[in-house]
């Protein structure tokens, strides 16, 4: 079973072929179509995205304002935690978000899209238009981050997801 999160929702899309593969996971992630990459794609719901307020783009490379990132990604994480993350929080390539899948292993696989509610990253519905893709959605209160907020929770979900 491949789980991707954010971002990893589009190289899971991808890798997800492989015939080892049996399963996908999309935490508050992108289950892209053919032809589509994280910028460009047919999902709805995203044009309440606050994110792009924080964002700072020089050249090629995608940040994100160090003082915004817990009101982003970490908001509901202990604050030892959020300040651990946003610590170690990276910045991207503009170009690896405009890379599209070679395959779309959700159209062959089981799949399963996990929204979560309190995302400020990703709105609810543009989560809620990337889901109706998958076979089966399961909801979290959680930020973009429940591996930090609620590490328990989404390991027993992952778990049972793994092993049914």
């Amino acid at each position: 079973m491949l789980v991707g999160h954010s971002y990893g929702g589009a190289v899971i899309t991808d890798a997800g072929s492989h015939p080892n593969v049996a399963g996908l996971v999309y935490l508050t992630a992108f289950p892209l179509d053919a032809g589509e990459s994280v910028i460009q794609n047919a999902l709805t719901g995203g044009e309440d995205v606050k994110l792009g307020e924080a964002m700072q783009i020089d050249g090629d490379v995608v940040s994100v304002d160090p003082a915004r990132i817990v009101e982003f990604f970490f908001h509901d994480c202990a604050g030892d935690v959020a300040a651990a993350a946003a610590a170690d929080f990276s910045r991207c390539r503009w170009r690896q978000w405009a890379g599209v899948p070679r395959s779309v292993a959700w159209r062959e696989k089981p799949s399963t899209y996990v929204v979560c509610t309190d995302d400020r990253a990703l709105p609810e519905a543009l989560q809620r238009s990337a889901a109706a893709r998958t076979d089966d959605v399961i909801e979290m209160a959680t930020s973009h981050s429940p591996f930090l907020s609620r590490p328990a929770e989404l390991a027993r979900l992952l778990a049972g997801l793994a092993s049914a």
